[in-house]
């Protein structure tokens, strides 16, 4: 386990939190070092909420999250969609305000990444589109 602490924005912290349980639970579920749970395993879920109520409180301790607990942190990361809801379909931004709003998702997506990395946790996949 890692003693590190993460702090995030309330930005960052809303990035994170804005992905869904299913989509977490699906990932740790479908990955072969977590064989423990299972599809309808709330045990999981359980987690999954414990994992949103540091992200909510914007002080993550590491010190005190298992190994599933720092997968399920990253995959709020990696799977997040934020940027990709941003985008606009035909490649052209509707207004100032829009292109805005995609770029400061961009950059946080890039800083929490670094953030990540630098707390020791493996971030290898950054969404930004």
């Amino acid at each position: 386990m890692n003693t590190k602490t993460i702090t995030l924005t309330p930005y960052q912290a809303e990035f994170l939190d804005d992905r869904p349980d299913d989509c977490i639970h699906e990932g740790i579920y479908e990955d072969e070092n977590y064989p423990e749970y299972g599809f309808e395993d709330r045990k999981l879920y359980e987690i999954i909420h414990q994992v949103k109520v540091c992200i909510r409180s914007r002080k993550i301790n590491l010190a005190e999250f298992t190994p599933v607990m720092e997968e399920i942190l990253v995959d709020c990361l990696a799977g997040s969609t934020v940027c990709g809801q941003l985008f606009p379909f035909m490649g052209e931004f509707d207004s100032p305000k829009d292109q805005l709003a995609y770029a400061t998702a961009v950059r946080t997506s890039r800083l929490l990444a670094d953030k990540f990395r630098a707390a020791g946790l493996s971030v290898g996949f950054v969404p930004d589109a």
